[in-house]
């Protein structure tokens, strides 16, 4: 059965799902999901959660904002906590010496008996 567009919009303004906002109210929503990620950053321990696993956390938990928009409140609160996961990301191979063919195996299937 199809909706009217009347009935969309009562249903969308039951389910406070408001697409317009004034810059007070942007502002205060902001400032709500700033205090949110501050709380999580103190007590819960996501301070090694990337993009990915941050937008999981918050959407079970409730609160429906852009990723980006949680991501980098979450890289300014967590200054450090970025910068450490951002060189971890940059890691080099290490060159492997073995001592003979069939001395060092690979279980991820790269080839690592290169001499």
């Amino acid at each position: 059965m199809p909706l009217h567009r009347r009935q969309l919009a009562r249903y969308r303004l039951d389910l406070s799902l408001v697409r317009r906002m004034t810059i007070e109210e942007r502002e205060q929503k902001y400032q709500q999901l700033v205090g949110i990620v501050r709380e999580e950053l103190d007590h819960r321990g996501i301070e090694g959660y990337g993009a990915g696993l941050i937008k999981t956390h918050f959407r079970q938990m409730g609160v429906t904002a852009p990723r980006q928009l949680i991501y980098d409140i979450v890289k300014g609160l967590d200054s450090e906590g970025y910068k450490r996961r951002t060189n971890d990301m940059q890691r080099k191979k290490q060159e492997i010496v073995v001592k003979g063919p069939d001395w060092g195996w690979s279980l991820d299937q790269h080839d690592k008996l290169a001499p």
